[in-house]
């Protein structure tokens, strides 16, 4: 009864195994630069664990020593493999896949994702499958996939089946799906007995497991499903066939979930000592289109990304902040922001490593598509220039023009920085009121003078370069007696013989209040 109840939870349950055949090399040609046309070997313990084609094409093999690849390559890469780096890796990558399903776990540097309950928002399995691999096909890894009715033959399924053609090694393969309980035996009886040695209990077990395989010839798990089960607990130990039996959905196999971290935190070490910023840059490419992916999966956006540079003598990190006056989940736009601030970047001292933070997700919907260009896309792109001018110039360079709830012309504007956390509208100034002070008087002009500059007066005509025609006007402003700063002025516009515009005033008391006219000449137009 119990194993028929089993059984139905199993089949309610769809695992999919995600397996980068060559995560290591991959994690060491970033740490290159990302150079993938060197020849490369990646070696642990002293041996060649992975090697580039360009290695593998000069004869190079896993299990080779150093002295013997070197031979072989004189100008071989000789990288030691990072398993943390790998670890984070998949850490992060669980960032995409958290925008299919919540339930997320590792082994054995598999990726597991429980998706039985998001095959109807997502179109299905096929079509679910092809947007998950999306966050993998980026990097172009040898990426294996299986779908299993449970988790341990979802694992062995994506990860020791056997290898694809020589001639793609990178291409990502054929789905291998095993729901029901029949496919699924079909499915991983010919999977290499060796599976079964990170579920042995002792050294002895593990070398019971290589003999079976090396010298009885029990190569898959086939072969082992045949033997007396007393027998085989007593070679491998309950571990071993524990494993089997949850790969069958014969014994339960329960999972702890992933913790996805907020905000978002990516690293990665260079073998190199980066000592310009422009070496820099393609690092921290990849970095922002992997975070950009996650953010899309996730339908959230940013406003900030922070980059920390780690550098060789251990100080403290140099920061650059990104940041943007709208939520924005565009790789091209934070990269166009990344070189900006690079190009005017020195380093203090080399560079061993980056780590991006992005800030605080918001939610950031889809935008709807449509059929011809409107207002809001021109408005991305004034928005996307602005950004790029700031990243370039500094942020107190580029400024926007906010209006004042003021009479006084010198006081009506106010320039402010492209900052959106601040308020770029006075509060005591609403629609109303704008529209009063706008209809009230003549057309202002946009560039003002730092202070007016007064003029003289010529047979009653102002004077300024030459006479002055006046062609508008007066419009009198009287105000701020409260605060006792009389304002009194009455300002027209003027026209010189050149035809050029003038903004200018004249006042109707001096600096002590005393009645007295003088005119100025405060800005022009055009």
């Amino acid at each position: 009864m119990a194993q028929k109840a089993m059984l139905q939870t199993v089949r309610q349950n769809l695992w999919v195994g995600f397996y980068i055949e060559n995560l290591a090399l991959w994690i060491a040609q970033q740490s290159l630069n990302g150079s993938s046309a060197s020849a490369l070997a990646v070696h642990e313990s002293g041996l060649v664990y992975q090697a580039s084609p360009q290695a593998i094409a000069c004869g190079i093999r896993p299990g080779m020593s150093q002295a013997n690849a070197l031979s072989r390559c004189p100008q071989l890469f000789w990288i030691a493999r990072n398993p943390q780096a790998e670890s984070q890796y998949l850490q992060e990558q669980c960032w995409w896949l958290s925008g299919f399903t919540p339930h997320l776990c590792q082994e054995a540097g598999c990726l597991l994702a429980e998706v039985s309950h998001s095959l109807k928002l997502f179109g299905g399995l096929q079509s679910l499958v092809q947007q998950m691999i999306q966050g993998f096909r980026d990097q172009q890894q040898a990426l294996h996939l299986a779908v299993a009715s449970t988790p341990r033959a979802a694992v062995w399924l994506s990860s020791w089946k056997a290898p694809r053609a020589a001639s793609d090694p990178f291409a990502a393969r054929t789905m291998i799906t095993a729901i029901s309980s029949s496919d699924l035996r079909h499915a991983i009886a010919p999977i290499d007995i060796h599976c079964l040695a990170v579920h042995t209990e002792t050294d002895r077990q593990a070398q019971q497991l290589r003999i079976m395989r090396d010298d009885l010839a029990l190569m898959d798990l086939q072969a082992l499903w045949a033997l007396p089960r007393k027998a085989l607990r007593q070679r491998l130990g309950a571990r071993a066939l524990l494993a089997m039996d949850q790969a069958l959905g014969l014994e339960p196999d329960p999972r702890q979930w992933l913790c996805i971290p907020e905000p978002l935190r990516l690293h990665r070490e260079l073998s190199f000592w980066a000592e310009e910023s422009s070496h820099l840059f393609k690092l921290g490419q990849t970095l922002i289109e992997q975070a950009c992916a996650h953010f899309k999966a996730r339908q959230v956006g940013v406003m900030r990304l922070n980059f920390q540079l780690h550098h060789r003598d251990r100080g403290p990190v140099s920061l650059i902040t990104l940041g943007t006056q709208a939520l924005c989940q565009q790789a091209g736009h934070w990269s166009a922001l990344w070189a900006e601030h690079l190009a005017k970047t020195l380093l203090r001292d080399p560079v061993t490593g980056i780590t991006l933070c992005s800030g605080f997700t918001q939610n950031m919907p889809p935008a709807s598509e449509t059929l011809f260009p409107g207002p809001e896309l021109s408005r991305q792109a004034q928005t996307a220039l602005f950004e790029r001018l700031q990243a370039r110039l500094g942020s107190s360079s580029i400024g926007r023009i906010v209006p004042i709830a003021d009479h006084r012309p010198e006081f009506a504007q106010q320039i402010c920085a492209l900052n959106p956390s601040l308020k770029l509208v006075d509060p005591k100034l609403n629609d109303l009121s704008f529209t009063s002070i706008r209809r009230a008087g003549l057309p202002r002009p946009l560039w003002f003078f730092e202070n007016p500059v007064p003029i003289q007066e010529r047979s009653n005509r102002p004077y300024w370069q030459g006479p002055l025609k006046l062609i508008a006007g007066p419009e009198r402003i009287e105000t701020a007696w409260w605060d006792g700063q009389w304002f009194a002025r009455d300002y027209f516009i003027a026209s010189d013989e050149q035809a050029a515009l003038y903004w200018i005033y004249r006042s109707r008391q001096d600096a002590s209040g005393e009645a007295r006219l003088q005119w100025f000449i405060q800005g022009c137009f055009g």
